[in-house]
């Protein structure tokens, strides 16, 4: 065996080394032992202890698993074993990766009457018509001062101590713009010490309303939203005004937050009807941003719900093509994500000690961004029981006991241990493996 990145460190706290067995029992690859294809190396990936090996002659184990008795002779079965990639035959994974999250957990911040961070919608009316937005019923509402004024009361009473962060939600934000003006004033007239980021399309971010956000709002990051080059997008987008190009407002708007240091995530919304075109929207991302600073890409199968059908062809194609449009991204040198060699503990902000709660513009409060009715803990004027009623949300929801078909998934611990979100894509496997995958290129040229 041959260790290519290193096991997460923080896991050993509550997760020792794979006891050995006596001599003939039956073992199997580990659940979360997954095969993955770098540089044209066959690999093994641990999705729960982030371990990356090349298996050696034992590869062809996890390819096509079967059980295999233990030879404690054997001293590639020693090291497999104790790395956790080969489990005896009757182990529960699930529940030990349920055992060891709760103790991680548990090192973490505990007060989740308090919040590091916030999502405020300041309206969620918005000048695109998606075809895919969850939000296309939603009522457009837009946060009147009053509401404001709770929100800065709000915000005084449940922050944690020191700097906290603001993401301004949408709709679009950027139709609100007065209304981020007058938070952030009152922010600071409070001296609330905060940073932001922004969820946007973009199409309204002046070079001037760029300046404004990242040295009055103190955005440090956005993300922006593309479905291909300037016809497709647009036709995607359906913006109401039909007679802006702002599909160009759109890119010189992420290129004039680039220049003023903050950073960009570029997402690239991907289905079978686009995806091709996406290759070429990467080519004219790259002669745009060609230089030092560029923006993060990535591409993500648009979680369209269950109102579709799609064979299984279809998805097989598109995840593939997808695959092929990361190793593209990162050619280009706009491939960036979360660090692959971690565990995260918290995989939803509904659960995340400390994490941000929903603020609707009409100062309803909810511990999902999307919004549903179940996931409402409260008001801006009304919220002692804010804490409780995450917990109770949480716990109504488990993953484990309402969706028991998921304790077999190798991607389990890439997933919330929640049943409750919304966000449902046609193959949550396929697209598991596609994030894991791209993670892992970021790192394949230095440890292959």
């Amino acid at each position: 065996m041959k260790t290519l990145l290193p096991p997460d460190p923080f896991i050993k706290t509550a997760v020792q080394d794979g006891r050995l067995p006596e001599s003939g029992t039956a073992c199997r690859p580990s659940l979360f032992a997954l095969p993955v294809k770098l540089g044209g190396s066959e690999l093994v990936f641990n999705t729960f202890t982030r371990q990356l090996i090349d298996a050696e002659e034992l590869t062809e184990l996890f390819v096509s698993p079967h059980d295999i008795a233990f030879d404690e002779e054997s001293e590639a079965l020693n090291e497999l074993i104790k790395a956790r990639f080969i489990v005896c035959a009757d182990a529960d994974e699930a529940s030990n990766l349920s055992s060891a999250l709760r103790v991680l957990q548990l090192l973490g911040p505990k007060d989740r009457k308090k919040h590091s961070s916030f999502i405020i919608l300041p309206t969620t009316a918005c000048n695109a018509r998606c075809f895919y937005c969850y939000e296309s019923g939603f009522e457009h509402r837009t946060m009147d001062d009053e509401t404001v004024d709770a929100l800065i009361r709000y915000i005084l009473e449940t922050k944690t101590e020191g700097m906290v962060n603001i993401r301004w939600f949408g709709g679009e934000p950027l139709l609100a713009e007065a209304v981020i003006d007058r938070i952030v004033e009152k922010l600071n007239e409070n001296g609330v010490d905060f940073v932001s980021d922004i969820i946007t399309n973009a199409s309204l971010l002046t070079h001037e309303l760029a300046e404004k956000a990242v040295s009055k709002w103190r955005v440090n990051n956005a993300q922006i939203t593309f479905d291909g080059r300037k016809c497709e997008h647009l036709k995607r987008k359906a913006y109401v005004d039909a007679s802006r190009d702002h599909y160009t407002a759109s890119l010189e708007g992420a290129q004039a937050l680039l220049e003023l240091g903050a950073a960009v995530s570029i997402r690239l919304n991907a289905d079978e009807n686009n995806v091709d075109e996406l290759f070429l929207l990467v080519d004219e991302l790259e002669e745009r941003f060609g230089g030092k600073k560029k923006p993060a890409v990535y591409a993500a199968d648009m979680f369209v719900g269950c109102d579709r059908e799609h064979s299984a062809e279809a998805d097989r194609m598109l995840y593939s093509r997808l695959e092929q449009l990361h190793e593209r991204i990162h050619k280009a040198g706009f491939l960036r994500g979360n660090d692959p060699r971690r565990l995260r503990t918290h995989r939803c902000m509904v659960d995340v000690p400390n994490g941000g709660t929903v603020v609707a513009p009409d100062g309803t409060l909810y511990c999902c961004e999307h919004m549903s009715e179940d996931s409402r803990i409260g008001t801006l004027w009304s919220h002692e029981d804010e804490a409780e009623l995450r917990r109770g949300f949480i716990a109504a929801n488990a993953r484990l006991q309402k969706r028991p078909e998921c304790r077999n998934c190798v991607y389990l611990p890439e997933c919330t241990l929640g049943a409750f979100c919304p966000t449902i894509y046609r193959d949550c496997r396929k697209n598991a493996n596609l994030m894991i995958v791209k993670k892992l290129l970021q790192f394949s040229e230095k440890v292959l």
